[in-house]
């Protein structure tokens, strides 16, 4: 009777160990998984906040590439629109000058003129013949001055008198044969042509040689 309480005893330690294991056991595979919700927490959290940097970073280049392109526009609208500035100003400039060319001309022909009598002076007294030449050196002053202000608005009078005959800025009115000039070349202008610094304002008037 001794044997079997004693047996009784020992199994029922036994049991009480075995559940003490067991509890043991399951107290380690909880914090386990505990630890395993939290860090597959951290790494959800951590994949959203580089996923939202990314969202932040493609957007700063969406921004980035719109102010290159606003910026490389503007440039654009700066030169076209200070081209078409130029562009109506010089044909304003243009315009202007071709209407200051009949002035020029008559302040030549005037001066030419002033200097034929003066040439044909003499054999007038001497009052007549200074005011002749009074005539003859305001005449020229004032084509001089009218020259030079055509120069400052850029425009220059086209070469003509000695050289080869030019079509786009030689107006050919007389055509003569003569072995002492050269092929096409330019003897005579009758009225002198001028440009705007490379546009042709008008061209001028010439005898053309062979």
């Amino acid at each position: 009777m001794n044997k079997a309480k004693s047996k009784k005893q020992h199994e029922v330690k036994a049991e009480s160990k075995a559940e003490s294991k067991v509890e043991k056991k399951a107290q380690p595979t909880a914090e386990t998984a505990a630890a395993d919700a939290a860090a597959a927490a951290a790494a959800a959290e951590l994949e959203a906040v580089r996923a939202e940097l990314q969202q932040a970073q493609d957007n700063i280049s969406k921004l980035q590439d719109a102010c290159l392109r606003s910026q490389a526009e503007f440039e654009n609208y700066k030169r076209r629109t200070a081209a078409e500035k130029e562009r109506i100003y010089g044909d304003a400039l243009q315009d202007l000058c071709k209407e200051l060319l009949p002035l020029i001309d008559n302040l030549s022909r005037a001066k030419d003129a002033h200097e034929q009598q003066l040439a044909a002076a003499e054999n007038l007294e001497d009052k007549a013949k200074e005011l002749v030449d009074s005539l003859t050196k305001g005449s020229d002053l004032l084509y001089q001055q009218g020259k030079k202000l055509l120069d400052k608005l850029g425009v220059s009078e086209i070469e003509a008198l000695g050289a080869a005959f030019d079509p786009n800025c030689h107006a050919a009115v007389l055509h003569v044969e003569d072995e002492q000039y050269g092929e096409n070349e330019v003897i005579e202008v009758f009225e002198p042509g001028y440009k705007f610094h490379e546009r042709v304002l008008r061209p001028a008037v010439v005898k053309v040689a062979n």
